[in-house]
């Protein structure tokens, strides 16, 4: 305490122990008063809009509605929030002032931009009842309603409840009178207007869903499909729900919408629903959706050719397809088991074929097609082979001169090659004969040759391997080279995983010509790769040389994504990096992981020796 008394500030402290019953006072609204009237007095700067709160509520005499407005007169001056919220109180009801509607509702307004939720609740209603009833009121109004409603720390819960319930009425949904006199169709160009802020109208998500939402559920398809996008992508307040937006879609595709068909694949597709995601993705393309067709082939590679093959149906079977078009199309079904609702079975076609066309002077395509039909077992519903049958009919074939198709070609090819290599293909006495083997590997050479010569690119990589192996046919690398280039650059991702194994057995560096050949051919290899089980076969390659070559953040990358594709040999590799530290940090329990998920690869017994090796 000063020579005169209290000061300013001790005044002011008084003050607030008594308003609030702190450090030892008893809370007391009148000697809060008292202190607070000497520090004003003593010209403390303040704020008073407590002493003017126990003017307003306690010692509320017409003197001191006065000064409690006065009081936040002074400190609306200093842009104290509450003393805005007051005067608008004070203008609005007339305390301590005359009433003034204007004021009042710049005030609340001023409160409502520093987020006092109750003056933003008046001032919301005071927008929407606007005698103008604008569309900038309209809006004005829903943006304080929303302040209101996040900052509700103000609002009393009676308030709070009514303004929600409001909020739900005046904004979430149209009622008969906003769509007075409007088709649907003027009711979605409105909810277009909103969205993009045309024909005079603002730019608002929040109100274009809304008229968007009462033409779907008036039955309008592309709404529907418009709602779906909203609730899969978050558009309204963030708020993503795949449940909503699959009822939205699945209504929109029950009135036949192409776009919300392809767009419930983008659902199935992140959820790993295959067979859901291409359903769909096809019913869009049948509406004519070209995108529809393009996420399809990249999502699911194989669905391409299948697509491709679907394609030549009509012309394979048509009234003037030809024998070698009829063929394919068999060949094709048997490749990748293809069935159709009004089809007997894949099986029937082929026997239908044989049985039926040119059985007076059948070709020799033809004795190769029921001779690989009894060579699979497709020629019984058990899917037995009977290799027997078809070492027949392929004899048949080749007394008659060969076929002529290199697709054919390339199944005598493969025939052969398989009775020289395969146990299961093995006669009774061929043992006896050691020079029969040659003959086997020879034919296998000559048919591959033949289909590689007309342009079928597995024909080239099976050519070129019997010519890097001595096969049937000279070694010679300069002979194998062409071809399995030719048939790399096709697609065929086998030739290249051949190519850099032959480079990478003659490494004797890490810079030498032979491993850079090595990492191209198999970079190349990954390029073309158009299916999971491919790309991790490259992967595990390049994993494997980079970590040869001691790269080890390229080793580990590929190894990394050659074991998420199910590739044993990148789990390997990712083991022994772990376990010893390499480009990652030393962690003995993922090299066991990985050395686990290796053993139920075909790599398994690398895997149990590497644990061995290794201790793990």
């Amino acid at each position: 305490m000063g020579l005169f008394g209290k000061d300013a500030q001790e005044w002011y402290e008084e003050a607030e122990n008594y308003m609030f019953g702190k450090n030892g006072f008893a809370k007391d609204y009148r000697k809060a008063a008292h202190a607070y009237e000497k520090a004003y007095a003593k010209n403390h700067p303040g704020p008073f809009v407590k002493l003017a709160y126990i003017y307003f509520t306690v010692i509320n005499t017409p003197e001191n509605l006065k000064k409690g407005f006065e009081l936040s007169k002074e400190d609306a001056e200093k842009g104290n929030t509450n003393a805005y919220n007051n005067l608008g109180v004070c203008y609005q009801q007339g305390v301590g002032t005359e009433k003034n509607e204007t004021l009042a509702m710049k005030y609340f307004k001023m409160a409502a931009d520093k987020n006092f939720g109750d003056a933003a609740r008046v001032y919301g209603y005071y927008k929407y009842k606007s005698v103008t009833k604008s569309v900038e009121d309209y809006f004005e109004s829903r943006k304080y309603f929303e302040i209101a409603i996040n900052n509700a720390s103000s609002i009393t819960k009676e308030n709070l409840d009514k303004l929600k319930a409001d909020y739900e009425k005046f904004f979430n949904n149209l009622s008969d009178k906003d769509v007075e006199g409007m088709t649907i169709n003027n009711v979605v160009d409105k909810g277009y207007d909103f969205y993009v802020g045309n024909n005079g109208m603002p730019k608002d998500v929040k109100e274009s869903f809304r008229w968007y939402r009462y033409a779907a559920d008036k039955g309008h398809a592309g709404s529907q499909r418009w709602l779906g996008d909203c609730y899969r992508l978050g558009t309204i307040d963030g708020k993503v729900d795949y449940k909503i937006a699959m009822s939205y879609y699945m209504k929109a595709i029950a009135q036949g919408n192409a776009l919300a068909m392809r767009k419930v694949s983008y659902i199935f597709h992140g959820e790993g629903k295959k067979d859901d995601a291409v359903k769909y993705l096809k019913m869009a393309m049948e509406k004519g959706d070209e995108e529809a067709k393009e996420l399809l082939f990249k999502w699911y590679p194989m669905e391409r050719e299948i697509y491709n093959i679907l394609q030549k149906k009509k012309a394979f079977l048509s009234d003037d397809a030809k024998e070698e078009d009829i063929i394919r199309w068999i060949l094709c079904i048997y490749e990748y088991r293809l069935t159709e609702n009004d089809d007997d079975s894949y099986i029937s076609w082929g026997i239908r074929l044989f049985n039926s066309l040119n059985t007076e002077n059948p070709s020799s395509d033809l004795y190769v097609l029921y001779a690989y039909m009894c060579e699979k077992g497709f020629r019984n519903e058990q899917d037995t082979p009977d290799i027997k049958s078809a070492d027949k009919y392929y004899s048949e074939s080749v007394s008659m001169g060969g076929p002529e198709m290199p697709e054919t070609q390339l199944l005598l090819g493969e025939y052969y090659f398989n009775r020289w290599n395969g146990v299961d293909y093995a006669f009774p006495g061929d043992d006896d004969d050691p020079s029969f083997e040659d003959v086997l590997k020879s034919r296998a050479a000559y048919w591959y040759k033949k289909a590689a010569d007309k342009g079928n690119a597995q024909a080239m990589y099976l050519y070129g391997r019997c010519s890097l192996y001595g096969i049937g046919c000279d070694e010679n690398i300069d002979t194998a080279l062409p071809f399995l280039e030719k048939a790399l650059n096709e697609g065929v991702v086998n030739a290249g995983l051949l190519l850099s194994t032959h480079y990478s057995s003659l490494m004797k560096s890490n810079n030498d010509s032979n491993f850079k050949k090595a990492v191209s051919y198999v970079t190349k290899a990954y390029d073309v790769a158009a299916y999971d089980f491919e790309k991790s076969d490259v992967c595990g390659s390049l994993s494997r040389l980079y970590f040869q070559s001691e790269d080890y953040r390229k080793a580990y990358n590929f190894a990394k994504e050659g074991s998420e594709l199910g590739d044993g040999n990148s789990m390997l590799i990712l083991a022994i990096m772990y376990n010893f530290g390499n480009y990652v940090g030393k962690d003995v329990n993922k090299a066991r992981d990985y050395i686990l998920m290796a053993k139920k690869t075909p790599f398994r017994l690398q895997a149990e020796q590497l644990s061995k090796s290794l201790n793990l």
